[in-house]
């Protein structure tokens, strides 16, 4: 590792040449890797973890990876994002809570039975939940 140090309003860097910097606050140590971007030839940087929890081996082979990508004209940042979102897509989406057994609610304290909440008259006027195993002429509001 290179010890190029570079101390700025309390941040010390060091870089290991090739766009590796560690960066050291007070309190924390980052591994980031700065890169121009292919398509506009910007400086940028991506984030790669804390040290210690990424080695410098570690962010050495990222590094490298980084590098591989530029070299096919490829921004880092925008491939990690895009990884990132293909791996929510393939996660199952959840909108509904499940419900008890019996299929209802616990009732909400009520803001009249001397349980304070912020907005309680309306929090318990809008709020209702619809069972997707009840017939639609039985659903009820079961919130208060």
């Amino acid at each position: 590792m290179q010890k190029t140090e570079y101390r700025k309003s309390g941040v010390t860097q060091i870089s290991d040449g090739g766009g590796l910097v560690l960066q050291a606050d007070k309190s924390r140590k980052y591994w980031r890797f700065r890169y121009y971007r292919p398509q506009d030839k910007k400086r940028d940087e991506i984030r790669l973890g804390t040290y210690p929890d990424i080695s410098l081996k570690e962010a050495r082979a990222k590094r490298k990876e980084m590098r591989a990508l530029l070299v096919k004209g490829i921004d880092p940042k925008q491939h990690k994002q895009r990884e990132t979102q293909n791996q929510a897509d393939q996660k199952p989406l959840t909108l509904l809570k499940p419900l008890p057994a019996n299929g209802r609610q616990a009732k909400r304290p009520s803001p009249t039975n001397g349980s304070p909440t912020m907005h309680g008259a309306l929090s318990a006027a809008w709020s209702f939940t619809f069972s997707p195993t009840l017939p639609a002429d039985d659903r009820r509001n079961y919130a208060a």
